[in-house]
């Protein structure tokens, strides 16, 4: 799911809660524009198995990780692949 919202050069975490480091968004997520670069996004289960949230993150001056956006995320089914 995540590599439909960005990209992200590694990971780590729990089926339940995924971190990903250098992402970069590829379509627009609330006020950031595609190509948005983030040092890393979370993304929680939530509780819920029919959606989730997902956490953006980057660094400032003093190199502490600052929460940039917070965000639901719903689940939906798409085309038929078969």
């Amino acid at each position: 799911m995540e590599q439909e919202l960005f990209t992200w050069t590694e990971w780590d975490g729990e089926p339940d809660c995924m971190t990903f480091y250098n992402v970069e968004l590829l379509k627009p997520i609330g006020k950031f524009p595609k190509g948005t670069k983030f040092n890393s996004a979370v993304i929680m289960q939530g509780g819920s198995v029919v959606g989730g949230i997902l956490q953006l993150f980057d660094r400032e001056s003093s190199n502490k990780l600052v929460l940039m956006g917070e965000f639901k995320l719903h689940y939906i089914v798409g085309d038929a692949i078969k």
